[in-house]
């Protein structure tokens, strides 16, 4: 009898110890993919001042999103801004480094200017994440869209058990 109790002392010490290195490991990787809590050397608003400088405020505009890759390290976090009729324009978020990618938009939902009057969508993913329930809850990346003729932030929510799109509208 003592033997069993033994082992299952033993199995439960294991689990515990190997449960806490497991939460340790996602919550590193929680702040480490998590849009919320990352900081940036460039912002929403600068990065759309850059993108305004080599076109027009008036320059019809997609969509905009930010990705921040989640297994790819190599790979750029960047916004990603789909013009209408122009390349697509993409900002390294961490070294503020411009590409344009050859493909092309062509349905204008609104313009550059319009964007320079929207809330931070950093701040709004830290009070998203205030929000979440799980400790594992993350957020990958934002999309900007015109849904029903008005600006929204479209958030995808990564928690342990699956994702889910949270839409807040973008405008102050």
């Amino acid at each position: 009898m003592k033997k069993i109790g033994l082992v299952i002392g033993l199995v439960a010490v294991v689990m515990l110890g190997t449960g806490c290195g497991l939460k340790d490991n996602l919550e590193e990787n929680n702040k480490k993919y998590d849009v919320a809590q990352q900081s940036y050397d460039m912002n929403f608003a600068e990065a759309t001042d850059k993108v305004i400088e080599q076109y027009s405020p008036e320059t019809s505009v997609e969509k905009v999103a930010f990705d921040l890759p989640e297994n790819d390290e190599s790979s750029q976090i960047s916004y990603i801004y789909h013009l209408v009729g122009e390349p697509t324009f993409v900002i390294n978020a961490k070294n503020s480094e411009i590409t344009e990618k050859t493909d092309k938009s062509s349905q204008a939902n609104f313009t550059l200017a319009d964007i320079k009057t929207l809330k931070d969508p950093q701040e709004e993913a830290k009070k998203i994440m205030a929000e979440q329930k799980s400790p594992f809850a993350r957020i990958l990346n934002w999309t900007l869209v015109k849904k029903n003729e008005k600006l929204m932030f479209d958030y995808e929510v990564k928690t342990f058990s699956g994702s889910k799109h949270i839409e807040i509208d973008a405008k102050e």
